[in-house]
């Protein structure tokens, strides 16, 4: 559990004051990067700076950014995130308890999505699209749990305690707590900023804007003499620091820090990681290169919404009827509508015509022009194969699959970049479960602290779900490990093939249907058997003697054991089992 600085406890002022200067010196040297992300942002949310004021323009904008980006994210989270702990990177401790610790991980993201009610892979996966950054935390349920029960505590001393909220907001944490040791949340980069060394994260620091009642309800009475005075329902910019040792949380404009000191913790509960920039260049600006770089700095954005906006308003302007009217030899003829007709007819003088201006609603220099900025919108983003559309109408399954497979080639590094950040996360769960030394309970079983080894690295699966996917990954994985001598094991082929991290456990439930398969099998044998003796046993005619037919005949029932030894022709032709010593048929003489 982190350890935070009360009232009582004496604050790092010196340190906080350290950390102030060195958060100013990030804010102001990634201004321009946090501007690009902002461009990023009103890309996806269809924000036009440029557009045209005057209302005879039909401003129209194009769709096509916030289609790619949604797609893209739409594809890379079909399927929730899949966690393993591979024998390569392992010990052989964490190998006797990879199959429950990865049962463990998988169910620790579920319950913190399901808490939440929302999926935090998809936050992360629309972060590393728009801002070519993911950054995200851990949060501990008992520490969450321990600062409500102080916010409790703390608002029992003041005026207008509401008992039945304090007491719904504590009932909550606790459950959370009993489902999950830690929450995941998402947090957004263009508040977030992050200091790195060769050895990874140094440092990280976030200012985020909440209301004064969240803030009493997170830090409670260490919160309430920096707020003193504050509406609740007023916002302050809460600023939080932290790097390998201290945690350092303030208000803008506080005099004193509401944290200050060791964390206590052997790991910063922050995962930062950049997807396509470079560290090869200097500016910071130039190390940020989000997924629609390309398209924003090249302009592609702009002409797309002008030649859309050109387009439509041509279209509009040329609903409103216009029309041509050519005066004949007498100058001061006029048009007359003749209404005895339905619809009307327009009549003219000798010489005189009547017609629709000829007009092209869609210029085609324009169209070839927007076909140009959208085939090239595409090769800077993502081809509309990857995300199943079909090509030049064709069906061809195969084709199709090939194609949407080939398209996904942009996607590679925000996969990679995803997979990194969930491992990364959990990773740092484990360290933190380890290090507050107790058990954490599962719904498969319980983990104590001390059976967590003390390195432990996971891999993290994050693959779309298509059914063309599904189709060819299971024929590979079937030819692979066919024959007397396959060239890859069978858990080898569902782990790296078919995406199944758990194989020893898919392996024991194959074995398990398998015996219950067999046994079924053999009951209906023994059923079938035992049915065709009796049916044998019923048709045999009745034995007869010289001296004549005998007055009754003593059937033994057939021995079952033996039933089971005959050979199927046998049983087929209605052959009775053979007999047992002394259980023949006794033929009773006639008294």
């Amino acid at each position: 559990m982190a350890k935070s600085k009360t009232k009582n406890d004496e604050l790092d002022l010196t340190g906080w004051a350290e950390a102030q200067a060195e958060a100013k010196n990030l804010v102001t040297n990634f201004g321009t990067v946090k501007q690009r992300m902002q461009a990023s942002e009103d890309a996806y949310f269809l924000e036009w700076k440029n557009k045209p004021k005057s209302p005879q323009v039909k401003s129209t904008i194009s769709p096509a950014a916030r289609i790619k980006v949604q797609g893209a994210v739409r594809l890379l989270t079909a399927t929730s995130p899949k966690w393993e702990v591979p024998k390569e990177k392992n010990d052989p401790t964490a190998e006797q308890l990879s199959s429950r610790i990865e049962k463990f991980a998988n169910s620790m993201w579920l319950k913190s999505n399901n808490i939440q009610q929302l999926r935090v892979e998809e936050d992360v996966a629309l972060s590393a699209f728009l801002y070519d950054e993911i950054q995200a935390r851990v949060i501990s349920t008992l520490d969450l749990l321990d600062s409500i029960k102080t916010a409790d505590a703390d608002a029992q001393k003041g005026d207008g305690y509401d008992e039945a909220k304090w007491k719904n907001e504590i009932a909550s944490a606790e459950v959370a707590a009993k489902r999950t040791p830690f929450l995941y949340e998402a947090i957004n980069p263009k508040i977030g900023y992050y200091i790195k060394s060769r050895l990874g994260l140094e440092a990280h620091y976030t200012e985020t804007e909440l209301l004064v009642a969240d803030i009493l309800a997170q830090f409670g009475q260490r919160a309430q003499g920096v707020l003193s005075g504050a509406k609740s329902y007023t916002t302050k910019t809460v600023c939080e620091w932290w790097d390998k040792t201290y945690h350092y949380v303030w208000v803008v404009g506080a005099n004193e820090p509401i944290v200050a000191g060791k964390h206590g913790l052997p790991i910063i509960p922050v995962v930062a990681v950049r997807v396509e920039g470079s560290t090869l260049f200097t500016k910071p600006e130039q190390q940020n290169e989000p997924f629609l770089y390309t398209v924003m700095e090249s302009g592609l954005i702009e002409r797309q919404n002008e030649m859309l906006t050109v387009l439509f308003t041509n279209m509009a302007a040329l609903m409103d009827a216009q029309f041509v009217h050519t005066k004949g030899s007498d100058q001061a003829n006029s048009i007359e509508v003749n209404h005895n007709v339905i619809g009307g007819v327009v009549e003219v003088e000798p010489g005189g015509t009547f017609g629709p201006m000829t007009k092209n609603i869609f210029d085609p220099s324009v169209q070839k022009g927007l076909q140009l900025v959208d085939d090239l919108f595409d090769e800077s983003t993502l081809y509309a194969q990857a995300l199943g559309e079909r090509v030049g109408g064709s069906d061809n399954f195969s084709l199709v699959s090939l194609l949407s497979q080939a398209g996904r080639l942009p996607l590679v590094p925000t996969q990679q970049a995803l997979q990194t950040a969930f491992a990364a996360l959990m990773e740092i769960s484990f360290k933190w479960l380890k290090h507050d030394g107790q058990n954490a309970k599962y719904d498969y079983g319980e983990i104590s602290a001390e059976e967590i080894p003390a390195r432990l690295e996971f891999t993290v699966k994050v693959e779309p779900d298509m059914p063309q996917d599904k189709l060819q990954q299971a024929a590979i994985a079937d030819q692979l490990t066919k024959g007397p001598d396959p060239m890859v094991s069978k858990s080898w082929a569902r782990t790296h093939i078919l995406n199944e991290g758990q194989s020893d456990a898919l392996q024991k439930e194959i074995w398990s249907e398998q015996a219950s398969s067999f046994a079924f099998q053999s009951g209906v044998k023994d059923v079938v058997a035992g049915m065709l003796r009796m049916l044998a046993g019923m048709n045999q005619p009745t034995p007869t003697s010289p001296t004549g037919p005998t007055e009754s005949v003593t059937q033994v029932p057939p021995d079952p054991s033996a039933a089971n030894s005959m050979p199927p022709d046998q049983m087929q032709a209605g052959a009775l089992p053979p007999k047992q010593p002394g259980m023949e048929a006794t033929n009773a003489p006639n008294q």
